[in-house]
């Protein structure tokens, strides 16, 4: 049974964790998607923060939208390093990134997702700014990829045929030379079978 004093108590506690932390080192953009996620995450039938460290659950929070916005990204603004977050809310790295992948795989949240993205990644990335959806994107890349497979497969026949045909060739020539061989020798013995007819016709003279 969902008991939602202990939830609500979580949810406050966590907001308010992660919207100091962006208040530090992000913006306002991140502020709300923190928010956005936690509150999302409190709505699940089984609240995953309601166990483990409160620290490490906004450790993950961050880190998770960090992932899906480019946050390490030097060449962004804002743009930390997952250290940073770590630092900031005294966790593991390994434990944090574990969490981070359960929310994750929870919400299936990868880059791209409109839902969790900021403003700045809408704008500036063609796919999101033109609407394409997720799924799209993520067929288009399997099938490139197939695409690829199919195409290295192709190459690797094309080389095996290609090295068959020079092997045939090289028996072919083998077979060339013994027949030359063989009517060279059928040559000789004629000349030499003519030599000796043509001798015993002379000696019946």
């Amino acid at each position: 049974m969902r008991d939602k004093t202990a939830i609500q108590e979580k949810v406050h506690t966590l907001i308010k964790m992660t919207a100091e932390f962006c208040d530090i080192y992000l913006d306002e953009d991140y502020k709300k998607l923190s928010k956005k996620l936690i509150q999302k995450m409190a709505r699940k039938r089984e609240v995953p923060f309601i166990y483990g460290r409160i620290e490490i659950w906004g450790a993950a929070v961050i880190v998770d939208l960090g992932t899906t916005n480019l946050l390490y990204k030097k060449s962004f603004e804002p743009s930390i390093t997952p250290d940073t977050i770590c630092s900031y809310f005294k966790t593991n790295k390994s434990t944090t990134y574990q969490k981070s992948k359960k929310i994750r795989d929870m919400f299936n949240i990868k880059y791209r997702n409109k839902e969790f993205s900021t403003p700045y990644i809408i704008e500036n990335d063609p796919l999101l700014h033109l609407g394409i959806p997720e799924k799209l994107v993520t067929h288009l890349k399997k099938s490139m990829e197939e695409m690829e497979k199919k195409n290295i497969l192709e190459l690797s026949r094309n080389i095996k045929i290609i090295h068959k045909h020079k092997k045939s060739k090289g028996k072919n020539k083998d077979n060339n030379r013994s027949e030359v061989k063989n009517n060279q020798s059928t040559l000789k013995q004629l000349k030499l079978s003519d030599f000796k007819e043509e001798h015993e016709n002379l000696s019946d003279v």
